[in-house]
This record gives C-alpha cells, structure tokens and sequence, in this order.
C-alpha cells in the first residue's frame, strides 16, 4: 500500500512540474518580447497649492488666535511661493499594457511673515516637501511611437520645515497621459490626488531601453 500511494505521489509531482515549467518559461518569454524593458523619466509639475497652505497655517507663528484682539494683531501670511515639482522616475515594463514605476519628487515652498504690530515683514517661513510613490501605470494605446495611458499610486509625503517633520499617506491619480517618441519621448500629464506633489500637469523627457 506505501509503494503504491509513493508511486501516485511520484506520478503527481512529475506531472505538476512541467505545467509549472511551461508557466515560467511562458512569462518569461513575455517579457522577453518587450521591445523596451526599462525607461528613465524626468519632469516638472505644477504646483498642488493646498499643501503649501497647510505647512504654513500649521506652522507656530500664526497660533494662538483665542479672541478678536488675538486676530487683529497676530501675524499674518504673505503669498505663498513654491518651486513646483521636480520628478524623477525609473519604470519597469512587465506587459505593453502594464509598467511599474517608481517615483521620487520635491518640491519647496515658502512664505513672508507680516506683523500688524509693526506693519512689516518679521520672519519667513519656508520648507520641502519629499513624496516617494510606487505607481502603477496602464496603456490603452501601446505603439512603436505614440503611447497613451493613466496611473495610480500609493506612497508617502514628507514636509521637512519650520513646522517640522511631518510625514503622511498620499494618493495620486493619473485619468489621463501621453508619451511621443521612441528611445526618446515627450510626455504629458493630467495629474491629481490627495497630499500628492502635484496638481495639473506634468510632464518632461524619459529615456526608453
């Protein structure tokens, strides 16, 4: 009885190892087939304004507020300026439907700070923000030259400044982007999220191999 179940296990384990052989050597041979496994991006975006607003009001200068006098006279903010965001990208392309990518951005921001008291400018209040996000991207149109797709992604923010370090979840959607070229391209970008480092458009060169 031992020799005979020994001798079905035997049978079952031949069996399953070449179907398991034939999936790896399949997926494999698919990405094998990709024309270009890997590609480079680097970008600018426009500016996602609410994060800049948040770092700031946050920050300890204009705390404090407990009545009407402690508004009239506590400090306020002047314009908020920001670099916008500078991106840097690395995509793996597993499927001509499906890429991978990992992406690094900064941005800096700053701002004046106004006192009513003394009617000038006493401070500044200035910081980066670091997002690092894994995105998933999926091509409606994959060709030799002209490529359309849209992305999501998860990751982290974090706002190193005067209101310290502060590090938070963040989303980004991408409905809509498109890529011209073919070892060299163009792309563009309708970006938008939740405490993501950019609102709008993005868009920059990459490098495809």
């Amino acid at each position: 009885m031992n020799r005979f179940l020994t001798l079905i296990a035997c049978l079952f384990v031949l069996s399953v190892l070449p179907s398991h052989a034939a999936d790896r050597d399949k997926k494999q041979s698919k990405w094998e087939k990709q024309p270009y496994k890997y590609e480079v991006r680097a970008g600018w975006a426009t500016p996602n304004s609410n994060l800049y607003y948040y770092s700031v009001y946050d920050t300890p200068a204009f705390q404090g507020a407990d009545n009407y006098l402690d508004w009239i006279y506590k400090p306020q903010h002047g314009s908020l300026r920001s670099t916008g965001a500078f991106f840097a990208e690395f995509n793996m392309n597993f499927r001509r439907w499906f890429a991978l990518s990992l992406t690094a951005s900064v941005s800096g921001y700053s701002s004046d700070v106004y006192s009513p008291v003394v009617d000038d400018v006493t401070d500044n209040i200035s910081g980066t923000l670091i997002n690092i996000m894994p995105v998933a991207r999926f091509y409606m149109i994959s060709r030799p030259i002209f490529r359309m797709y849209g992305a999501v992604g998860l990751g982290i923010m974090m706002d190193v400044g005067d209101s310290g370090f502060m590090p938070y979840p963040s989303f980004q959607i991408t409905p809509i982007g498109v890529a011209v070229g073919r070892d060299v391209f163009g792309f563009c970008e309708l970006v938008s999220g939740v405490e993501n480092n950019a609102s709008g458009f993005y868009f920059g060169i990459g490098y495809r191999f």
